[in-house]
């Protein structure tokens, strides 16, 4: 199982190790990747996990849209533009 957090700027991808322990797996500074209004955006979430993917988040924003973030290349795009 796993869980994604989202700071204003910060992103944590946690996975559950034996039913017992939460190991991080991922830890991203969004301003890097993402525009500042998207980070201080308050109306941001997570949108989901890719299927099979287990790099691919989706990050969604009543404002902005939806991104897709592979944190494994650290590679982030808009997916579609929610204006």
């Amino acid at each position: 199982m796993k869980i994604l957090t989202v700071t204003v700027h910060i992103l944590c991808v946690w996975e559950l190790m034996l039913f017992v322990t939460w190991d991080l797996v991922h830890r991203t500074n969004l301003t890097e990747h993402l525009f500042v209004e998207f980070c201080g955006n308050y109306y941001k979430r997570v949108g989901g996990f890719h299927p099979y993917d287990r790099d691919i988040v989706y990050l969604h924003s009543f404002i902005e849209g939806i991104f897709v973030a592979n944190l494994g290349t650290n590679k982030f795009m808009l997916f579609q533009f929610a204006g």
